[in-house]
């Protein structure tokens, strides 16, 4: 019993940080570049929830904007957002 009183003590006691969960500082170059693509059509899809949003969310976005742009012409604005996530990820 004591010892399983421990566990959950110890367990919610873990910050949010440790979880595995990694959030992008909200103001983040990365969020601009987003919105660029956004703007551009290059990504339909945004999450509902406020920013900061998990590296994961903005990850599966360039992956979107990216496979949307290979049958596009872009121009340097949306080429040099796609490279700078292409970076980052």
């Amino acid at each position: 019993m004591i010892l399983s009183t421990f566990l959950i003590v110890f367990i919610c006691a873990v910050p949010a940080s440790e979880t595995g969960v990694e959030y992008i500082p909200s103001d983040s170059r990365l969020y601009e570049d987003i919105d660029l693509l956004k703007t551009s059509g290059l990504i339909s899809t945004l999450p509902s929830t406020s920013r900061p949003w998990p590296r994961k969310e903005l990850f599966r976005l360039f992956l979107e904007a990216d496979s949307n742009g290979k049958s596009q012409h872009l121009n340097l604005a949306q080429r040099a957002a796609l490279y700078r996530l292409s970076w980052e990820f």
